[in-house]
């Protein structure tokens, strides 16, 4: 979305709670063919901690830029202070 401009505009809160928002993966179709295949569970494990690890940080970041966005106080120059 960026490189065609389309993002521009954007304060960087906006850009993280975006990313954030799109960072959470969904795993069940993986982990439903690794339960299909009978995949050691060890790996089934590690995909799994994997997925909920990715989801807890798509989360913080999302709810903390989020916060930033609704704080009038905020702006782009105290980010960069």
């Amino acid at each position: 979305a960026g490189v065609n401009g389309s993002m521009q505009g954007l304060t960087w809160p906006e850009c993280w709670t975006f990313g954030g928002l799109i960072s959470a993966t969904d795993p069940v179709s993986t982990l439903v063919l690794f339960a299909e295949l009978r995949v050691e569970p060890h790996l089934f494990y590690l995909v799994f901690g994997e997925s909920v690890m990715n989801d807890a940080v798509g989360l913080v970041l999302f709810e903390n830029a989020r916060d930033f966005i609704v704080d009038p106080h905020f702006t782009n120059q105290v980010l960069l202070q």
